[in-house]
Order: C-alpha cells, then sequence, then structure tokens
C-alpha cells in the first residue's frame, strides 16, 4: 500500500494502492470490509478519514481530490484538481476544511460541506524560473515544415517550477496549515489570507515526513538521509535533532512519521537500500 490511515475509534484502517484502488480493512481481523477498486486512475497517494469517521479524503496521480462516504463506501464528491499528482491530504480539527498539496507546488483548501475549493497557495517566487526547451532541428518532411509555418506567431507561456509539496497538515487551531517537500523548507500559511507566515530551514535533504503531536505543541519533519527534526510549532524553536544517527542513516530515506499518542516519541518508516524499517525514537524527555 502507498498511505495507510486509522479512524477515530480504530475500528478502520483504509489504505490506498498503486493500482487506485482504496480498501477499508477490519484491524481486528485484518480482513477487507470493503474495497473502492477503481477509485483513482493511477496509484492512490494519500487517504484520511474525517475526525467524526463519516468521511474519507483520497488524493491520487490522476491529480484529483476526492471525498467518500465511508458507511456507503460511496464517491460523494470529486472535489477538483491540481495540475499534476496529488501527493497528501489532510482534514482540520473540525472536518470543515480539507488542505491538499503534490509535485505542482500547490497547497489547495476545500470546504468539505459546499464541496468546493476555497483557496489556492504557493510559494511566491522572487524571480520566475523559466522552463526553456532545447532547439529542435528544421524538419525535413514539407508537411512538417507548412504546420511549423502555422504555429509561428503562436507564444507559448512560460511555466514557473516550483518544488513539490510532499505533506500538508493543519494546527490544532486550524488557523494556519504546515507543508513540507522537496524545497527543504517547513513552511507556516495563514489561511486568513493565503500567505506564507513562516519559514524554517533548509534542510540538508528533501522532506516527505510531517506529524503534529496529539497536543498540538510540536511538529516532526523527516526525509532524505534519515533525518529526523522536531520543532516546538508556536515558536518554531528546534527541539530536537537526531545528529548522532546521520553517518548511521547515510542511505537511508524516511517517508513517512507520526508522533505516539504521548508526544514523546516518534515513528519513522525507512527504506535503506531496498529494505524497510521502522524505528520509534523518543524526541521529549
Amino acid at each position: 500500500a502507498n498511505t495507510v490511515a486509522f479512524n477515530k475509534d480504530g475500528s478502520l484502517v483504509a489504505s490506498g494502492w498503486a493500482d487506485g484502488a482504496i480498501r477499508l480493512w477490519n484491524p481486528k481481523d485484518g480482513k477487507i470490509v470493503k474495497e473502492l477498486a477503481k477509485a483513482h486512475a493511477g496509484g492512490v497517494g494519500s487517504v484520511v478519514f474525517s475526525p467524526d469517521g463519516a468521511l474519507l479524503a483520497s488524493a491520487g496521480a490522476d491529480k484529483s481530490v476526492k471525498l467518500w462516504d465511508v458507511k456507503d463506501a460511496k464517491e460523494l464528491k470529486n472535489l477538483g484538481a491540481h495540475k499534476e499528482s496529488v501527493y497528501s491530504v489532510a482534514f482540520n480539527a473540525a472536518g470543515t476544511e480539507l488542505a491538499s498539496c503534490g509535485n505542482d507546488g500547490l497547497i489547495k483548501i476545500w470546504d468539505v460541506k459546499g464541496q468546493k475549493e476555497l483557496k489556492s497557495m504557493m510559494v511566491e517566487l522572487a524571480k520566475p524560473v523559466v522552463k526553456i526547451e532545447p532547439k529542435k532541428e528544421e524538419p525535413k518532411d514539407k508537411d512538417v515544415k507548412d504546420k511549423k509555418k502555422k504555429d509561428m506567431g503562436k507564444k507559448e507561456e512560460p511555466k514557473e517550477l516550483r518544488d513539490a509539496f510532499t505533506v500538508v497538515a493543519f494546527t490544532p487551531d486550524g488557523k494556519q496549515v504546515l507543508s513540507v517537500g522537496h524545497d527543504k523548507y517547513l513552511r507556516y500559511w495563514s489561511l486568513a489570507d493565503g500567505k506564507e507566515t513562516k519559514k524554517i530551514g533548509p534542510t540538508p535533504d528533501w522532506i516527505f515526513g510531517l506529524a503534529v503531536s496529539k497536543d498540538g505543541k510540536n511538529v516532526a519533519t523527516a526525509g532524505y538521509g534519515g533525518s529526523l527534526r522536531v520543532y516546538d510549532i508556536a515558536s518554531g524553536k528546534e527541539i530536537y535533532d537526531d545528529v548522532k544517527a546521520k553517518d548511521d542513516r547515510k542511505y537511508w530515506i524516511t517517508y513517512c512519521a507520526v508522533f505516539t499518542p504521548d508526544g514523546r516519541s516518534v515513528i519513522t518508516g525507512h527504506d535503506r537500500k531496498g529494505k524497510g524499517i521502522v524505528k520509534v525514537t523518543t524526541v521529549v524527555k
């Protein structure tokens, strides 16, 4: 599975798969309860239950963000799409808003009840990076030449290149969204105006893991090189950096992170030269 999530009372586990399927499991006996065989046209990048467990949100390589009725296992709404693959979705604590992010460098906020997009946020580039296509050889075929003449004068809009966002999460008060990604920063975004309010970093590596502690005090990030860092959410001060493990984890990739219920430790999932490893690290004494 590409992604898994528990509902609030732990009675269901949702999993998203590379073939586009979403499956709901009973964790007690390990059996499939319901299956959405073709939830997405491509791999499922993220699944998450709403706080009350009635809804499931999903996102995938088909660029779409969807809402599902858990009881009936039916699609309620295809909320909309990103420009590229969507990697992460997250509900706020009230379950009224949903955030999504992906390879297009966009963070979108969705109104759950109204089932529509509220706003889109992105990093403001100081100098837009324009993708320049290499010059192509002059076509020899007459028909191709004629087509080229017709296309002359058609000006293509330059494309701004932004780093992918890999994970997004709401702060406990629901007023801000946190994001991490290939830009190597932990970023804070204000939902009031859609603007970036703070950034921490850059770290040496791309970041794939983002987790907020249950009490809402701390946030953990993890990524390439097995990096694990924990910050105080309010101040942005770093309270833990896994310095001792850096040499040992030179060839590790950390794909996910989650706090234990007591908020004192972080569980991380790693790929070490093709071998899967799960590690528990105490980050708060």
